[in-house]
């Protein structure tokens, strides 16, 4: 391979451009792995035909749109794509491209590998470096990469522990265009993607298998929960006491076990319906208002003191009325059971500037530990300290906050002290109504 045109960027701006790669690549993959159930529900897993990988090629837009748009910012090339491997492992399918003509791939089934010399050499691992593209038979489709204006590429394998996921190409409009330390360049950017896709892929079959276990779990937990009733009530002849304290710790285990299984089936559904629900302007002083009452009865029950300071006059916001009770009763139950007895609750809901709603929800409870802050919105956290004072409890509450907060365009903050309590603050977006000259 030649020397690099002089307009290639120089190796300050490709470091730079890695940088700023390996970044998008971390904020697009980071909330799917923080959050991998919001990616998979029932709807998503139905419309895939039941294909894993046909899901990641559909729900990782931003990891390989980020991937494709970098890469040829970076080579300083018209074109980048990549394509992943199919289900049977025979075809790669076009996942993402930048810089290429919508012709070139929409009437594609697939490049069959069998047919693509290029391909199947890099799907065993070798790079693919043509610096001048004048042999068809590389290629299955040689007449369209010829209309595409594609003179030179460099193909590598999107690999983790030597298992390939797919092929990603840099493509130029100059032959001769890069030089064996472009290739070695392109191969970081090659791996930092290919790690990205595979945490992806991994989340996603996690998030599956539980999704699943927790559909085949639940019968036989109503049933074994129905006959241990059944004898701890006697109705199987008597029970000691030593008996009876047994058969009340399992059954409450049990019901512990029962509400996760419950709650992942709900959060299932939430995010189902999610996408689907139509937001439009709610006044959010009413939503809350109508909590007060059950929330102060759950607190005095608790000997823990609940107030509520509500704006009245407060503008709308562009949102659901179940949403926005969803958001505010999981904050407050939180913050009521995490409160020892005689502490307090504060609820606030104001203005927040001009462009802002803000609630907030403060408690004089056990407080958050600063190292587990940053998972509070991972699927099945708790912290040790959380653990300890309340046994019951499925580490999903705050998931379902930030995935609201996300589909509302809002923002959530935590403040918290050890021993002296927790604030959560959010923000919600004011729905700004259009103008009549808008709407004209």
């Amino acid at each position: 391979m030649a020397t690099s045109p002089s307009n290639f960027p120089n190796p300050p701006e490709k470091i730079s451009g890695l940088a700023d790669l390996a970044e998008n690549l971390w904020w697009s993959w980071r909330p799917r792995a923080r959050m991998p159930f919001k990616m998979l529900n029932r709807q998503a897993w139905k419309e895939s035909g039941h294909n894993p990988d046909k899901m990641l090629r559909e729900l990782s837009p931003e990891i390989l749109s980020a991937a494709t748009k970098h890469a040829a910012q970076i080579m300083g090339v018209k074109a980048c794509s990549i394509k992943l491997l199919d289900n049977g492992r025979e075809k790669l399918l076009f996942a993402s491209t930048f810089g290429l003509s919508e012709s070139y791939t929409k009437d594609k089934e697939g490049i069959e590998i069998a047919k693509s010399p290029i391909n199947r050499k890099i799907i065993e691992g070798s790079l693919g470096a043509i610096g001048k593209i004048d042999e068809k038979d590389y290629f299955q489709y040689p007449e369209d990469i010829r209309k595409e204006g594609i003179a030179a590429m460099i193909c590598l394998p999107l690999a983790v522990e030597r298992m390939v996921l797919g092929v990603f190409c840099v493509y130029s409009a100059e032959s001769h265009y890069f030089s064996d330390d472009d290739a070695k360049f392109f191969a970081l950017m090659a791996d930092l993607t290919a790690l990205s896709i595979e945490n992806l892929k991994r989340d996603q079959e996690k998030s599956w298998f539980l999704l699943k276990a927790a559909h085949q779990l639940r019968s036989p937990l109503n049933t074994v929960l129905s006959m241990l009733n059944l004898v701890r009530n006697q109705h199987c002849g008597p029970v000691t006491q030593k008996q009876a304290t047994t058969l009340n710790r399992s059954v409450k285990r049990l019901k512990i076990l029962g509400d996760v299984v419950a709650d992942l089936l709900k959060l299932d559904i939430k995010r189902s319906n999610l996408p689907k629900i139509v937001l439009h302007p709610v006044t959010p002083a009413a939503v809350l208002n109508r909590l007060r009452d059950p929330y102060r009865i759950l607190a005095a029950e608790k000997r823990v003191d609940v107030t509520f300071d509500i704006e009245e006059s407060l503008p709308s916001v562009l949102t659901d009325e179940q949403l926005l009770d969803d958001l505010f009763s999981n904050l407050i139950a939180n913050a009521v059971k995490y409160t020892p007895p005689h502490g307090t609750v504060r609820v606030a809901l104001a203005l927040d500037n001009s462009k802002w709603v803000r609630f907030e929800v403060r408690d004089t409870g056990i407080g958050i530990p600063a190292k587990d802050i940053a998972h509070l919105f991972e699927e099945f956290f708790r912290s040790t300290n959380a653990r300890q004072m309340v046994e019951e409890g499925t580490g999903l509450g705050l998931v379902v906050v930030k995935e609201i907060l996300d589909r509302l365009k809002g923002t959530i903050s935590v403040q918290s002290t050890v021993g002296e309590g927790t604030c959560f603050t959010c923000r919600l977006p004011i729905f700004d109504r259009p103008s009549d000259n808008e709407k004209n």
